[in-house]
């Protein structure tokens, strides 16, 4: 069997479409096809988003800002996919 290679913006807008799987669930799909292996997989770190304000941090990949608390334990940006610097697979 050969491998089939699919984008992973394609597969997350396809489970983005599947509107009766809801919270818990969603998180848990999500996390697991950011969380699959990709070669050109961008790097990003969490930084400070605004200037003397700590509870709102940016992707340095694709700069979109979140609430500390939502991402402070997510080693990847939900918007891109970026895997943040320190995550376990580097």
């Amino acid at each position: 069997m050969s491998d089939d290679l699919i984008k992973r913006s394609d597969a997350i807008e396809a489970l983005n479409e599947c509107t009766d799987i809801k919270g818990f669930e969603y998180t848990q799909m999500h996390n697991a096809l950011i969380d699959i292996p990709s070669a050109d997989r961008p790097q990003g770190e969490w930084i400070n988003a605004r200037d003397g304000v700590s509870d709102h941090v940016k992707c340095t990949n694709c700069f979109r800002t979140y609430y500390l608390g939502i991402v402070e334990n997510y080693n990847f940006c939900p918007n891109c996919g970026a895997r943040m610097k320190g995550a376990d697979d580097e």
